[in-house]
């Protein structure tokens, strides 16, 4: 995936989910990523939806993320991927079918 896409990941993403508002964001802070978020985060706001950005870097920081996320009660979630969001697709999958709000 290319910084490039973000938009059309975001803008597919709202025309699935009418209504959507906010949308909670997995991502991997590593150097690579870093533009791949920065174009989510100004794709997101010319789409006028609120993003709610966790950063994640091992289990543990999945386990907190989608702890917070369901508190916030997003109405998607959008993962980039990166190294460890790919580790732990299965487990973020599932998590996901889980909680409530998601």
């Amino acid at each position: 995936m290319t910084p490039e896409l973000a938009g059309k990941r975001l803008g597919l993403l709202k025309e699935v989910v009418p209504g959507i508002e906010r949308v909670a964001v997995f991502w991997e802070p590593i150097p690579a990523k870093t533009p791949d978020f920065r174009e989510t985060r100004v794709a997101a706001q010319t789409l006028g939806l609120q993003l709610q950005p966790f950063e994640v870097r091992n289990r543990s920081d999945f386990r907190a993320a989608f702890t917070a996320a369901t508190a916030d009660r997003p109405d998607a979630l959008l993962t980039l991927g990166s190294p460890t969001t790919v580790i732990y697709r299965a487990q973020i999958g599932r998590a996901a079918t889980r909680c409530q709000g998601l």
